[in-house]
């Protein structure tokens, strides 16, 4: 153990004493509000406990109870600073908001506010939507061109279970696609071997005329998990198995003007540079590029890429984390269409996101895009 465990270790004894201090407060005044002023030392350890209780059941034992307890601390921060600005207001006349006082001090306000964020997070993550987009090119396709149906980030496990994995399947194969793209993290560390095994069955079964393609994700291998429940070989032999084409820095000619790359996932050590991996196109065919995380896209550009879908990012996942990724770089692109000259990206949002049923910042999308000529 080096001197950046201890610091980590430090820095987590801080966190979990600063919030244990915080919910204790909370729960003082609520207790004040009700039964009047406590100074009996015996309630005083109490709820210190039960303050430490909250944070060791939520952090440990409820799934979502981390996310809760950041909601509500950044709620009772907003409405400390509204409150702030009422007093600055009021001045003389702040004694009289005698239920603006009585709901600050009892934390009703980010309570609900609290609730709200979650349930509609809840709500958001089941709720999968479509997301179309239209792509144009000077290259030479047919006059019908291309659908293609984009997956990504569904950590199967987190949200969807398998009806439901099937149900948005079926809507996917109503839109008839010519090819259905698989672009990572679509198992991660809490997807079971039987999830695993289920999820690219039911992936594999939507008919499209050209087949289903697939590039791994940083997660679809379990590398983060101490006791993954399957191998990258248990991975291959589904997707074989279901007729899934894995591609890592590889490339297929899907039709005589239609040539797919897919590439090796940035964090699973070396990949091909892609100039090498574009050596053998044909640079008048229409290029479509695969990459989990939406990274080199002036390269890509620069070498004739038409267009480059990516996932990944969960479009933040999580306000008001969205906000801070747009500050803090996050690859090239959070969510959306990006066009420069002939050359397009498109990033999902993903059908699900990693470790909580919780997304409060996007759609949970599959996405069809439309290339026409």
């Amino acid at each position: 153990m080096n001197i950046w465990f201890y610091m980590m270790l430090f820095v987590l004894l801080l966190v979990l004493f600063g919030m244990t201090i915080f919910f204790y407060k909370m729960i003082k005044n609520i207790i004040e509000m009700i039964f009047g002023e406590q100074k009996n030392k015996k309630v005083t350890l109490l709820l210190l406990i039960i303050g430490l209780a909250i944070i060791l059941f939520c952090t440990t034992i409820w799934n979502i109870g981390l996310l809760v307890l950041l909601y509500l601390m950044g709620f009772i921060l907003v409405f400390s600073l509204i409150d702030l600005v009422v007093k600055a207001i009021a001045k003389s006349c702040y004694k009289d908001f005698k239920i603006w006082r009585r709901l600050q001090k009892c934390y009703v306000l980010p309570i609900i506010a609290t609730m709200l964020m979650i349930s509609y997070g809840y709500w958001n993550m089941y709720h999968v939507v479509q997301t179309n987009y239209i792509v144009k090119t000077q290259k030479d396709i047919p006059k019908e061109g291309y659908r293609v149906a984009l997956f990504a980030d569904i950590h199967f496990g987190i949200s969807l279970d398998l009806e439901g994995m099937k149900e948005v399947c079926e809507k996917v194969e109503n839109q008839k696609p010519d090819m259905v793209i698989l672009c990572g993290d679509i198992v991660d560390e809490n997807t079971t071997y039987q999830d695993m095994e289920q999820v690219f069955q039911v992936l594999g079964a939507i008919k499209s005329r050209y087949g289903v393609y697939y590039v791994y994700g940083n997660h679809d291998m379990q590398k983060y998990s101490g006791q993954p429940t399957f191998t990258s070989e248990d991975i291959i032999r589904n997707l074989s198995e279901n007729g899934i084409t894995l591609l890592r820095d590889e490339k297929i000619q899907v039709t005589n003007d239609l040539v797919l790359v897919g590439r090796e996932d940035a964090s699973n050590g070396y990949r091909m540079p892609l100039e090498e991996l574009y050596k053998e196109v044909d640079k008048e065919d229409f290029i479509m590029t695969l990459d989990h995380q939406p990274l080199e896209y002036k390269i890509n550009q620069k070498l004739g890429t038409d267009l480059l879908l990516s996932g990944h990012t969960h479009a933040g996942q999580l306000f008001p984390v969205n906000l801070l990724i747009k500050v803090i770089p996050f690859g090239d692109a959070i969510y959306g269409e990006t066009k420069r000259d002939s050359f397009t990206a498109i990033v999902t949002a993903g059908l699900a996101g990693w470790k909580f049923p919780i997304k409060t910042s996007a759609p949970a999308e599959y996405v069809i895009i439309e290339i026409k000529n």
